[in-house]
């Protein structure tokens, strides 16, 4: 009986393989510093990341400046366009006939005549 129980235990260690507690070759990997290639791709990643973050600062200051130059120039516009409004209700103003004879008889001292009529001859040589 003492051999079957032996050979269960036996039968037992080959269907589970057993693995150490202490892994000598995983605790030497994982002291080991990073290689050559590792340490330059890692360098790679990280200049390229900052690279794209620097490219995308540059580009949101560029929008933010066109955005600026936009908003003032559309402050030009709304405030040229006020000035216009203005000015073309003052040339209505300006312009109107009651006001030039006013000005002509009131300050310039010009006497207003009866028109001249000019008569219209039938009579074509």
């Amino acid at each position: 009986m003492l051999a079957i129980n032996n050979a269960q235990v036996n039968h037992n260690e080959l269907s589970q393989p057993q693995l150490p507690e202490h892994n000598p070759v995983r605790k030497h990997v994982s002291s080991h510093y990073w290689s050559w290639p590792n340490r330059l791709s890692m360098a790679g990643c990280i200049m390229g990341s900052a690279a794209v973050l620097w490219f995308l600062a540059m580009q949101n200051a560029r929008i933010d400046a066109t955005n600026y130059q936009i908003d003032r120039l559309q402050s030009q516009v709304r405030h040229q366009v006020a000035e216009n409004a203005s000015l073309s209700t003052t040339v209505d103003e300006l312009k109107q006939p009651s006001r030039i004879l006013a000005i002509a008889l009131g300050k310039l001292h010009m006497k207003y005549t009866t028109p001249v009529q000019v008569p219209i001859s039938s009579q074509q040589p």
